[in-house]
């Protein structure tokens, strides 16, 4: 659920300062490749890097994807750093707590 919550909030991020974001994607991705362990890692950091590579409506489009394969690439995601901290915490304290 936080997962989701953060990437919805950081698609007006992307879409404002598409520039800026290339550049924490491209950084992001490469430290992932670099850490990156298994064939599961790798497909879901290319698959990243081809969206990256379509524009901000494709990395949009992927970071809404629905099921178990939208949470595998969230859990791998290049968005890191692009929403400013002081919004990730508040949608962190907003969420409804899952017992």
């Amino acid at each position: 659920m936080l997962s989701r919550a953060l990437h919805r909030a950081v698609e007006p991020f992307i879409l404002q300062d598409w520039e800026r974001a290339c550049e924490v994607m491209i950084k992001n991705i490469a430290m992932q490749r670099a850490r990156a362990r298994s064939a599961y890692v790798n497909s879901w950091i290319d698959t990243w890097e081809s969206a990256l590579n379509a524009g901000a409506e494709a990395v949009i489009v992927l970071s809404r994807t629905p099921g178990e394969r939208g949470d595998d690439l969230r859990q791998m995601t290049p968005l890191a750093g692009i929403l400013p901290f002081e919004i990730q915490q508040r949608i962190a304290r907003e969420l409804p707590r899952v017992p």
